[in-house]
């Protein structure tokens, strides 16, 4: 990524009212680009200092909205709860210590709901997945052949393998719908479940009586895919068949692990993003086109040209984005005071947004503050439909 220049730097010192010597605390030699910054330390208000664009280099600033919206990527659809210590691996009937029998009470719609052990001589609780279970422990229960009993739980009596049944307790956190719609949860130890993601995905939930499934969601498995896209769309992953079904309101497409170049594709196609002729499906990609100015000169003051025509015609009347050395400039289509424009008759009139077209040329606005030169690398960021 190019370095920000000194004279841009300048021009927006001055647009803020800031002096570049002496009180300005800062000087700058257009000739070099150089920045001399004679404090040691600079305090700037939270609102002051402005990162755009995206980061790609380890090392590079971001914005909050750039986070905002990984993080929300990453938790769409996800509601985490606390670490489970271990996960079952089959119906509780089917352990020993269950073996006569177990009975799920439903407690108030899902708060306080317990299985409870049939025979306590069948023995007090003892190991899932490997792991020794004690009193208050979380754990998942997953496998019941009865899905409805399927939870969040701790082990609020161990039993004594005598007289006393061991009781398990939904968790407070996970005790109804709205919690455990869409709940995820990470199992800590287990012989073949440690550190595992369990996501549960049935929606519009009746605790008691809709069947709650526990998927694997843990990064690099096949289930991963199983989750909630969008407000009227499903991602279905049969583990049976190793296949993935998408389903929404225009269409599904499937396709199987073992096939990954087969698809089935049922969809109904709109507008310029996504569109189909006879050659085939045409998909918007981005188009990044970096070039030196070929100018001598392109001075902001009087509306130049800076010898840069668009490549294609943007997508779905996009905008394109206009950067020099790396920073990002304002483009108008409707005027020439903003920092760019495009024009399709040598200048004369500014080009809408909506006519933009391959062969349309960049200008200068008078908003641009620093004239350009033949060593400032000017960058177009735009989707075509390819």
């Amino acid at each position: 990524m190019a370095l920000l220049r000194g004279k841009q730097i300048e021009a927006a010192a001055a647009a803020n009212g800031l002096a570049k010597d002496g009180s300005g605390n800062f000087a700058i030699d257009t000739t070099t680009d150089a920045v001399t910054f004679t404090t040691a330390v600079w305090t700037f208000p939270v609102d002051s200092l402005q990162v755009t664009g995206t980061p790609d280099s380890d090392n590079d600033a971001t914005n909050k909205s750039y986070v905002d919206t990984s993080v929300a990527n990453i938790n769409a659809g996800l509601h985490w709860k606390k670490d489970v210590l271990a996960a079952s691996t089959q119906d509780l009937t089917s352990e020993t210590y269950g073996a006569s029998g177990v009975t799920y009470a439903n407690g108030t719609a899902g708060a306080g709901a317990t299985l409870t052990q049939d025979v306590p001589g069948d023995g007090a609780f003892g190991s899932l997945d490997g792991v020794s279970i004690s009193q208050d422990d979380r754990v998942l229960i997953k496998d019941q052949t009865a899905g409805a009993e399927n939870g969040i739980y701790e082990l609020t009596e161990p039993g004594d393998g005598a007289s006393t049944a061991w009781v398990l307790t939904r968790v407070v956190d996970a005790d109804v719908a709205s919690e455990l719609d869409g709940a995820t949860t990470k199992t800590q130890q287990g012989t073949t479940q440690a550190d595992k993601w369990y996501h549960q995905t049935a929606s519009n939930l009746t605790i008691g009586t809709t069947s709650l499934t526990w998927s694997d969601l843990t990064p690099g498995t096949s289930e991963a895919f199983k989750t909630v896209v969008g407000d009227t769309g499903t991602a279905m992953a049969d583990s049976s068949t190793d296949s993935i079904t998408i389903q929404g309101g225009n269409g599904v497409i499937t396709t199987a692990a073992d096939d990954p170049e087969t698809l089935t594709i049922d969809l109904v196609l709109n507008g310029d993003s996504l569109a189909k002729d006879g050659s085939g499906l045409k998909g918007a990609v981005l188009t990044s086109t970096d070039q030196f100015e070929a100018s001598a000169v392109a001075d902001s003051s009087a509306n130049d040209t800076t010898g840069i025509t668009l490549g294609a015609t943007p997508a779905g009347d996009s905008h394109v984005m206009v950067m020099v050395n790396g920073l990002q400039h304002a483009v108008s289509y409707s005027a020439k005071t903003s920092d760019f424009y495009w024009s399709s008759d040598g200048g004369t009139t500014v080009a809408a947004q909506a006519d933009l077209a391959s062969g349309h040329e960049l200008f200068t606005g008078t908003g641009l503050g620093y004239d350009l030169d033949t060593s400032d690398l000017i960058s177009l960021n735009y989707p075509t439909t390819a």
